[in-house]
Formats: structure tokens, sequence, C-alpha cells
């Protein structure tokens, strides 16, 4: 039987409490001893949902002293996956995958099936980065089978995605693309949006790796919307520009360039001089490319002017040097020597 990792510790740390949609410091009379292991859980599993892995783990070890305490042996056990999975998100992988293999073998020993299901997903996606893709393939089908079983669509849904993003480590992009477009459907079913979102960010990319650029569009137009609801516009800058780069792939040259105008729209609106400088780039380029010489000037130029506010010389250098070639193209032989005074000076 694999030990469980002996890191966990009994660290202060502050008693909060669910109230009114978030959680707050209980008072001062209140110790550690007196908060049940279910109590610590809650809290790592809310902290896991923030993103805040790291604080996360030091709720789960609490959480399995008082469970070791009790003798509670399933109360452990499920701390231990959901600990993996926090574990798994910051990229400690050996540690990970030693809290999900005591997990997955002690629930199938104590017949917690929930719970097995789920610490057998976490050694698909941990087995997946470490590059053993049988190891995780057979996991992950494990956990799939098991959450039809129990009839959980969520974790279904989850299972086939991993599965989707091995199948795509491995090269099979149709395998990977028949298990995304399976999660989404049940994504779509019980109208997570913002799962629905993960699955097609990893179907349009999938699409758009066959060449299926008309797929890949309208994963990307679907889940444009869905981070535009969300006001999410870090994300709307990188889906614009794929968006961008599918409709260039498929010769539309006008639906590109609007896409990558909304993106410089948005860069702006974040005040990001390095996505900005990037969408330039990108129209700079879609103008050359169809002959519209003034045009790409003009936002070449505008480039270099974002790049010289930044005081980012290599760039400044390379950004010159594409627009002396461009000069150099349509015979402005003039213009194209005052870049090159510019990079000399």
């Amino acid at each position: 039987m694999m030990l469980v990792p002996s890191s966990y510790n009994q660290t202060s740390l502050p008693l909060v409490e669910h109230c009114s949609g978030d959680w707050r410091i209980l008072s001062k009379d209140q110790d550690l001893d007196s908060a049940s292991g279910s109590y610590f859980l809650s809290v790592g599993l809310h902290l896991h949902q923030k993103r805040n892995f790291a604080r996360a783990i030091d709720y789960f070890q609490q959480a399995i002293a008082q469970f070791k305490r009790l003798e509670d042996v399933e109360g452990e056990c499920r701390t231990l996956a959901e600990m993996g999975s926090s574990r798994y998100a910051l990229g400690q992988y050996d540690e990970a995958l030693t809290c999900s293999q005591y997990a997955c073998q002690v629930a199938e020993e104590i017949g917690d099936q929930q719970t097995f299901q789920q610490a057998l997903s976490n050694l698909g996606s941990i087995y997946r980065h470490l590059r053993d893709y049988e190891k995780a393939l057979t996991y992950q089908q494990q956990s799939v089978a098991i959450a039809q079983e129990l009839e959980d669509v969520q974790a279904e849904a989850t299972a086939l995605g991993n599965m989707g993003m091995i199948y795509k480590a491995m090269g099979n992009c149709e395998q990977a693309i028949v298990c995304y477009e399976e999660s989404l459907r049940i994504a779509r079913k019980i109208k997570d949006c913002p799962f629905e979102g993960q699955i097609l960010r990893n179907l349009g990319n999938t699409y758009h790796a066959v060449g299926q650029y008309a797929k890949t569009i309208k994963c990307y137009e679907r889940l444009l919307h869905i981070v535009r609801l969300r006001d999410d516009m870090r994300s709307e800058v990188h889906i614009l520009k794929n968006l961008g780069s599918a409709y260039y792939a498929m010769g539309n040259h006008k639906e590109a360039i609007e896409r990558h105008e909304q993106r410089l729209a948005v860069a702006k609106q974040l005040h990001n001089p390095r996505y900005q400088v990037q969408a330039l780039e990108s129209l700079g380029i879609l103008h050359d490319a169809m002959g519209n010489y003034d045009q790409a000037l003009n936002y070449h130029e505008q480039q270099l002017a974002v790049a010289l506010q930044q005081n980012n010389r290599q760039l400044v250098t390379r950004i010159q040097s594409n627009l002396r070639n461009l000069c150099y193209a349509v015979g402005d032989y003039t213009k194209a020597n005052e870049y090159e005074t510019y990079s000399s000076s």
C-alpha cells in the first residue's frame, strides 16, 4: 500500500465561515480543534474554486489531520483526492500523483465510487503531463465509465474533456474531437456555461489543427460570446486573435481584419502595449497580403510608435526592418532610408 505524504502539518490557520456568498474570519475564541474535518474540507474546496490552490492545500492538510484523529477514512480519502487536484493545478505532479494514487486505492477498497472516479481522472491528467499517454488514457477511460455508472453528468463531461486532451497530446485529433463534442453536448445540456467555454476553446484549437476552419470559427464565435458575457477582456483578446487567424486561413480577409481591429480596440481598453503591438502587426501583415500597402504601412507605423513608447529597442529594430522591406516592395526607397536612419541611431 502506498504511504500517505508525510508533509501534513498543523499550521495555524484563520477560521472562516460562509456568509452571504463569501467567507469571513470567525471569532478568536474558537480554536482549530473545534472545527471539523468537513469544515476544513469545505473551505479548501471554496479556495480551490477561487484558484487559490496553495491556500486550499493548507486547509486540506488541516482536514486530513482532523479526519485522521477521528479515524474517518472516507473523509481523509476524499480530501486527498481534492488535494491531488490542487497540487496538479500548481504543477506539483509528483505530490499530486502520490495523493491521487492513495485516494484511488483507498476509495476502491471502501467502495467510495465518487472519490474513486475523481482520483482516476486526476491520475489521467497527471500522467498526460508526464507524457505517459497509455496510462493517462487507461485511467481517464475508467473515470468516464464510473461517471456514467454513477449518472454523474458533470463528472462525465469533465472526464471526457480530459480524455480529449490526452488524445490531442497523442496526435489523435479525430478521437479528441469525438470526446470534446460529447463533453460539449453534456455541458450545454446541464447549462454549465463556464465549462462549455473551456471545451469550446480546446475543440476550436483541435479543429484548427486539422484544418477544419469553418468548425473552428463556429467554436470560437460561441466562445467569444461567452467571454463577453463575463466581461473577460483578456480572454477576448486571445479569442479574437484566433478568430482572425481562422478567417485568414479560410481566405476571408475581410472578417479577419474585422476581428483583429476588434482585438486592437480591446487591447487599447486594457491599456496593454504588448497586445496592441501584436494586433497592429497582424493588421499590417493582412493588409500587406491584400496589396493594401498604404494601410499596411500605417498599421506598422502605429506599431512602431507603441514600441518606441515602451523603449523596447529589440522590438523597434524588428518593426523598422519590416517597414523597410515594405517600402522596398512598393519602390519607396526614400521612406525606406528613413527607417534605416532610425535603426542605426
